[in-house]
């Protein structure tokens, strides 16, 4: 059960103020014994002192180690939620990749992206988690490399811009691409059209694309 801030220091208060009546009787009974001599002002601002010094330190060990008890409460509770739902998204990587499996299409999609002129550690995992999903409703019974490879062009020329993709590749791959982008945005809902919402959404997009996006059709 969590102990509240406020029933933390009642208890640190209780327990202090009984620890200096009893600080206070010994100081009187126990000095003498060593020769020191104090009068009972001296032994109450002394053990006020002291007193007051345990009061803060009863009350900061008190949350401290509350605070641990919540964290490891709180971590269990991540661990736990995480163990029931991990059977669930496996289910659903196997689902997606169905025999591929997602590492060897991980690898192709690497594969076009480099072939685009983009390094795949440019293009974070659950973008490309996201082309190969999408690439699986829209492409039918295309072959993957091909869709791969198209995919994989259009992210590079929306995360590169045109020129640079140019310089990349060639001209006429740019100015190809540069046509894919025009019919997509004017199309709307096709595969391409994704692909581009996601280099913008995931904020892989060249500037140069990016104004071309009328984010109120979107």
């Amino acid at each position: 059960m969590t102990q509240s801030r406020r029933m933390s220091l009642v208890e640190a208060i209780t327990n202090v103020a009984l620890g200096y009546a009893l600080a206070v009787a010994t100081q009187i009974v126990v000095f003498p014994w060593f020769g020191l001599q104090a009068s009972l002002g001296e032994n109450l601002a002394l053990s006020g002192v002291f007193t007051g010094t345990s009061l803060l330190r009863g009350y900061a060990l008190r949350r401290l180690f509350e605070h641990w008890r919540h964290d490891r409460r709180h971590q269990h509770a991540e661990i736990q939620m995480w163990a029931h739902q991990k059977p669930d998204r496996d289910a659903a990587m196997f689902r997606l990749f169905d025999m591929l499996g997602p590492s060897a299409a991980i690898r192709a999609l690497d594969d076009a992206l480099r072939a685009s002129g983009v390094h795949p550690l440019l293009v974070p995992e659950p973008v490309k988690l996201t082309v190969i999903k999408l690439n699986k409703k829209h492409a039918g019974a295309r072959n993957q490399d091909v869709a791969f490879a198209e995919a994989a062009q259009l992210l590079a020329y929306c995360m590169l811009g045109h020129e640079q993709f140019a310089a990349s590749n060639s001209v006429e791959d740019a100015d190809r691409t540069d046509h894919r982008v025009e019919t997509a945005l004017d199309e709307g809902d096709t595969l391409d059209a994704k692909l581009i919402l996601l280099a913008l959404h995931a904020g892989r997009i060249a500037p140069d694309i990016a104004d071309r996006i009328d984010l109120d059709e979107t």
